[in-house]
């Protein structure tokens, strides 16, 4: 039970950072590079608090094993996540962060526009990120941390 504590704590943690980006250092600075560091810190975030989740059922013996492999973690928690009631829209959170993230990584080409960071990848398809798409991305994160909490 003291890695869910662990996994959660640290959850919180990068939340509570990505959420200081967005209210405090972002509207000082008006600086989309920033825009990459509250997604990481995002994803992180959502990523633990699954974890956390998941290893609450482990140590339940609610599940058998818990895997290393992201992918895996991911479709578990897509079969149980409706048991915990959290929102379908925190679920996919993970997976859009997941991919701005893996794109940002391949990405080919990427740059600013206006207030928004456009990233493309290798098919040139855009992802464009703003401060109100990563504001609401904030509030589903907080909306799964809330569910988590309560473990």
């Amino acid at each position: 039970m003291e890695r869910v504590a662990i996994l959660r704590n640290d959850a919180i943690k990068s939340y509570k950072s990505a959420n200081y980006i967005i209210g405090v250092t972002y509207p000082m600075l008006q600086d989309t590079r920033l825009f990459l560091a509250i997604t990481t810190h995002l994803h992180n975030s959502a990523v633990k608090a699954m974890d956390a989740l998941l290893y609450h059922l482990y140590y339940h013996k609610e599940l058998s094993v818990v895997p290393m492999e992201f992918i895996t973690r991911y479709e578990i928690f897509k079969k149980i996540y409706k048991n915990y009631s959290i929102p379908e829209s925190s679920f996919k959170v993970i997976r859009e962060l997941k991919t701005v993230l893996n794109n940002h990584k391949t990405s080919s080409m990427e740059f600013k526009r206006n207030s928004k960071l456009i990233i493309s990848n290798d098919t040139y398809q855009f992802i464009a990120l703003d401060i109100e798409l990563l504001k609401e991305y904030s509030k589903h994160v907080k909306e799964l941390l809330r569910v988590v909490s309560q473990l």
